[in-house]
């Protein structure tokens, strides 16, 4: 239900980062009248704007969406295609995935709730749409879901990409009202993956101590601010700032 929003609210996130770094500003600095002039696009269809919302899943490829827009937008599909194949190179369980959402997250989407959740979106109700389609042919029983009503008394850590639209931050500060116990740690331009960001190993340090320690609220995050995205990508043209400028 949310995909098409959280991909358009991290997607205004990514032009705000453009805008507010010095050298993709330079590159790019029509970036949002760019855009508007692909999504105008007749040949834009549902499967692309999908592969679209694909690439904003990790910091990697968020990095290179400005240039990929500005290709796209004088109608270069070559590297949009490069790049999709790139994000989707892995294997996905495709059977699997649809026993879980069509069990645990389709069934309970309300039809009121559709027109709303996707207005003003790049997606539009595409997703939504094959989703329920893909669901009604894979015909699984739908899972009765059942959660704690009372806070829940164990130590609990949350680390959450503040640019991940697949669950986004606002989700983990809810799950927080459930676990007095809880703490957040948010990773500053981190995707849905962790990737793309410099010095990951903090999180498996972060993850470990609390693994030994058991108490959320003694670990030493320190390390966070070390974990910084790369710069963005340049234009498939090979401009420098200094050219776009």
């Amino acid at each position: 239900l949310w995909h098409a929003r959280n991909a358009q609210d991290t997607l205004e996130q990514l032009f705000r980062d453009c805008e507010d770094d010095a050298e993709c500003q330079a590159m790019y600095p029509k970036l949002r009248d760019q855009w508007k002039r692909v999504i105008e696009r007749p040949d834009l269809d549902g499967p692309s704007r999908e592969a679209l919302r694909t690439l904003l899943l990790t910091t990697k490829s968020q990095q290179k969406l400005p240039s990929l827009i500005a290709s796209l937008s004088e109608g270069d599909f070559r590297t949009f295609r490069e790049q999709f194949a790139s994000a989707n190179s892995g294997a996905l369980a495709e059977g699997l995935y649809l026993s879980v959402v069509c069990a645990e997250d389709a069934p309970y989407i309300r039809a009121d709730q559709r027109a709303s959740a996707v207005a003003g979106t790049f997606l539009g109700a595409y997703r939504l749409e094959e989703q329920t389609r893909a669901c009604e042919e894979w015909n699984i029983p739908v899972v009765a879901l059942t959660y704690a009503q009372r806070p829940q008394d164990v130590p609990l850590l949350i680390v959450a990409g503040d640019r991940d639209y697949v669950t986004p931050l606002a989700w983990s500060r809810r799950i927080m009202s459930a676990f007095p116990r809880s703490r957040l740690v948010v990773v500053p331009k981190l995707g849905h993956f962790p990737d793309g960001l410099e010095n990951l190993q903090c999180l498996d340090a972060i993850t470990n101590a609390f693994f030994e320690r058991g108490d959320p609220a003694s670990l030493d995050v320190s390390c966070v601010s070390s974990m910084k995205p790369g710069p963005f990508v340049g234009s498939a043209k090979g401009k420098t700032p200094a050219d776009a400028q």
